[in-house]
């Protein structure tokens, strides 16, 4: 059965033990989770050859601009020190993924017949593996 996308729960903490703040007005969500792939090919070789390098995670975050917003006052205290933060995604509000991430792009955009929305892009920064919380996704 299909997960309803109205029960994710996306929060931020600046720190694996601080107090996670829930994202508010969040539209979409993307998590990709993928490998570098690292080419072998050797010059005597009629096809490309590959093998699988490091793992590579970013997150995607688009909605709602809100200013008052605790999580996205920590997303930019974060990215203003140059230090990452912990997304946490809870798929149906209780399991998921938490990683740590810095953030690669803060996109603010308005238009004058709708609202301001903002789109946050995020990288794996490293320091832990992705912490499954629950069940996981």
């Amino acid at each position: 059965m299909a997960l309803p996308g109205y029960n994710l729960v996306l929060s931020a903490a600046t720190g694996a033990s601080a107090t996670y703040a829930t994202f508010d007005g969040v539209m979409s969500v993307t998590v990709s989770d993928g490998d570098e792939l690292l080419d072998t090919t050797d010059f005597a070789d009629s096809r490309l050859r590959r093998i699988i390098g490091l793992r590579d995670l970013s997150v995607s975050i688009d909605g709602d601009l809100e200013l008052t917003s605790t999580a996205y006052a920590h997303i930019k205290a974060a990215r203003a020190a140059g230090l990452p933060w912990v997304c946490r995604i809870l798929v149906d509000g209780t399991n998921g993924l938490a990683l740590s991430v810095l953030t690669e792009s803060l996109e603010r955009s308005a238009s004058v017949d709708g609202k301001v929305s903002v789109s946050i892009s995020a990288q794996h920064e490293g320091t832990f593996d992705p912490i499954e919380v629950g069940s996981g996704m």
